[in-house]
């Protein structure tokens, strides 16, 4: 494919830069190679000074002669070690000459790289658990080869605690050919243990080949409270009275609100008599001036009895300072 420059007039004497598509290509650490042909349309000898490739770290170019005789033809050969990032892909090669029309030719290897191995989730985001449950996640393990390279699925799936995984039947991979080449894919059942600690918690699933390969994918999910409130903490300024609105949420079903208590709640606030997942609660609070350090709480009791009572902080700021009449 050749990108011809849009100075038309130009064009029957001018090199073309150009840029060639590698068919879909496994990205297993491997090194691509390809021939590019350089042809002088001229009626002059045109010297290739120097040429250089845009990723020195992963790419270099030879020239066959760094000379362009008129009407004649070289090659560059350029190589591109493409690791293992995957997707859409592009190194550039660029040679300088001493042509005024001409100072520099463009060479450009473009590749749809495609993993050997990997896992796609079946879920999206991250995976959230109530306090005390467990819960399971599934996702699909994928192994690419073509007829030179590349290693099928995996024969064996290795996990240990806090998460428990396992091929799900049948046995036998899915196998799809896509641009030639192979694809074959495994579901994967992965079971999360249950835990009383609020948080991220994460855990690794182990793959292993006939042929001594290993490769790991970690598995994370969040451990969340039966009940929640949104905001998790109030910002007060002492001295200066404040209307906050906080919303509780249930995770397990309606709940009711019992009572609402704290140090600097000014009167007490009113309450849903109905049970709900969702209650909007509006507290007036006022800090008083001589208000200490110490980090106090709006208490708020539920009769959720996974959860029975929750706390949203208080953060407190100093008084504003007064302005002096002058």
């Amino acid at each position: 494919m050749l990108l011809a420059r849009l100075d038309r007039s130009r064009a029957a004497r001018s090199f073309a830069s150009q840029a060639h598509q590698l068919p879909a290509t496994l990205a297993h650490g491997q090194t691509v190679r390809h021939r590019f042909a350089l042809t002088n349309p001229t009626d002059r000898t045109i010297r290739l000074r120097r040429a250089e490739a845009s990723k020195p770290c992963c790419s270099s170019i030879h020239l066959e002669s760094d000379v362009l005789a008129a009407g004649g033809s070289t090659a560059a050969e350029v190589e591109w070690r493409v690791g293992r990032a995957t997707g859409r892909k592009a190194t550039v090669f660029t040679i300088e000459t001493d042509s005024a029309d001409d100072p520099t030719i463009v060479l450009k290897l473009i590749a749809d790289l495609r993993a050997d191995w990997e896992v796609s989730p079946a879920y999206a985001g991250v995976p959230r658990l109530r306090v005390g449950e467990a819960g399971e996640v599934r996702m699909t393990v994928v192994s690419r080869r073509d007829a030179a390279e590349g290693s099928g699925p995996p024969d064996e799936i290795e996990s240990a605690a806090p998460v428990h995984a396992r091929f799900v039947e049948p046995a036998r991979p899915a196998v799809a050919v896509v641009e030639g080449i192979r694809e074959e894919s495994r579901e994967v059942a992965a079971t999360l243990e249950p835990s009383n600690a609020i948080g991220v918690r994460r855990g690794t699933i182990g793959f292993r080949w006939k042929d001594g390969r290993r490769e790991a994918w970690d598995v994370s999910w969040e451990v969340v409270p039966h009940v929640q409130a949104h905001p998790s903490a109030l910002f007060l300024r002492r001295g200066e009275p404040a209307t906050r609105s906080v919303t509780v949420r249930s995770a397990g079903g309606p709940i009711r609100i019992l009572g609402v208590t704290g140090p600097f709640l000014a009167g007490r606030p009113p309450t849903p008599d109905v049970a709900s997942d969702v209650h909007e609660l509006s507290l007036n609070l006022l800090v008083p001036l001589d208000a200490d350090d110490a980090a106090p709480v709006v208490h708020i009791a539920t009769d959720s009895e996974r959860q029975p009572s929750l706390d949203v902080s208080v953060v407190l700021a100093p008084a504003r300072e007064k302005e002096v009449d002058r």
